[in-house]
């Protein structure tokens, strides 16, 4: 038997006991805490056969103690050799959606490679071609249908590029989609690249994903950092970009010094000031309210000089480390 528990949405003590009493069929009286989750587990019908746990990384930031807890109690289980065998899972597989105009030219190609370096090989590539229908009527949706796959394996990161031109047919759009064996590991296509695997980590939670938090990790990394914004779900074009480069710590002032020269948005008038009255230019508090990351077209990526990145954005919510 395999049992999924799903911790990623856990805050409390409270709230995690009462999953794990839930998806293990603990019985009523079960008391809430780690001894008693202890005795639990050790009793005659044990754990399940398989144990999973999606969301880890982000139940270990917000429950720490909890979480060492109980990767603590699985682990001294799997000692006790009278007990029923038991495999815990710790999903670690993290997910991230960059859209394209959040990356410079050629460095699709450069993490595509990156992620992939590790993968055994030979690797299965497919890529799918879809073409667009023609409108029933003026004002309908537009409808696209799968037109060709074409599959094959590669052995060697050279090999891969062959595979990552795109079609630039208006009406046709490609996807190509790598697998290490049974594992989906990436999809590129025009408006952007998904990645997925272990090196992907979710560094802090979407509640609590500002500016503020972005920066505590982005500069704990080495300097010079590339930033790249996006406002496009506040202002102006989706894929308006601006690329800064931060030097130090000091990311307020990078703000505040030259990026909101560029933005030149005064603060939204009230309905009771005249139009004659000159408005206050935006400020660090309004930007970071104003220009929220986790609104819709609005991102912000950051790439260290040891190429680590960080990234934030509505598709994401968290945090990402990649």
């Amino acid at each position: 038997m395999r049992v999924t528990i799903d911790v990623s949405t856990v805050r409390t003590s409270k709230q995690l006991h009462l999953l794990l009493k839930d998806n293990l069929q603990f019985p009523d009286h079960y008391g809430e805490n780690w001894d008693a989750f202890w005795d639990v587990i050790t009793d005659e019908d044990g754990l399940p056969d398989i144990v999973e746990f999606v969301g880890w990384n982000l139940l270990s930031q917000r429950l720490p103690e909890d979480a060492g807890y109980l990767k603590s109690c699985l682990a001294d289980y799997a000692k006790e050799a009278d007990l029923k065998p038991c495999r815990v899972i710790y999903d670690t597989t993290q997910m991230v959606i960059l859209p394209s105009h959040a990356l410079q030219k050629g460095e699709t190609q450069r993490l595509i490679h990156r992620h992939l370096a590790d993968a055994p090989s030979p690797l299965r590539v497919e890529r799918k071609t879809s073409s667009r229908l023609p409108k029933r009527q003026r004002f309908s949706f537009e409808r696209w249908i799968e037109s060709s796959v074409l599959e094959g394996t590669v052995n060697d990161l050279g090999a891969v590029d062959a595979w990552l031109t795109l079609n630039d047919n208006e009406n046709q759009k490609d996807v190509v989609i790598i697998w290490d064996g049974a594992d989906w590991l990436l999809s590129y296509y025009s408006d952007g690249l998904t990645l997925q695997g272990t090196q992907i980590e979710a560094v802090e939670p979407a509640d609590t994903a500002d500016y503020e938090t972005f920066f505590h990790h982005v500069t704990r990394g080495a300097f010079p950092i590339e930033l790249t914004f996006c406002f496009g779900g506040t202002f102006g074009p989706l894929k308006k970009v601006y690329r800064l480069t931060l030097h130090d710590v000091k990311w307020e002032r990078l703000i505040e010094k030259e990026l909101l020269p560029q933005l030149d948005l005064p603060k939204t008038r009230g309905f009771w000031q005249s139009l004659s009255r000159p408005t206050q230019k935006q400020t660090l508090e309004t930007f970071t309210g104003e220009f929220h990351p986790n609104i819709f077209g609005n991102f912000v990526l950051a790439r260290d000089v040891n190429d680590c990145y960080h990234f934030l954005d509505h598709v994401n919510g968290t945090i990402m480390r990649f």
